[in-house]
């Protein structure tokens, strides 16, 4: 199954990217959008990406929520 991650600055419309690829695509494949503020585990953005091991944890759920 293919992935794609978009990374960058905050505001710099990654999640407006994302929408407009996922809307392209949806039409001809089956594609879910995952985003950091969607999983429910309980984090505090600014302390999960400021320690490695909670920012590891992080996407390990976000790749099993696919």
């Amino acid at each position: 199954m293919p992935l794609v991650v978009f990374s960058g600055v905050p505001c710099s419309g990654k999640s407006e990217r994302a929408q407009k690829l996922l809307d392209y695509l949806k039409s001809s494949k089956k594609c879910v959008l995952i985003k950091d503020d969607n999983v429910t585990t309980g984090f505090i953005r600014n302390e999960v990406y400021a320690n490695a091991q909670k920012e590891k944890e992080l996407r390990s759920s976000l790749k099993s929520e696919s």
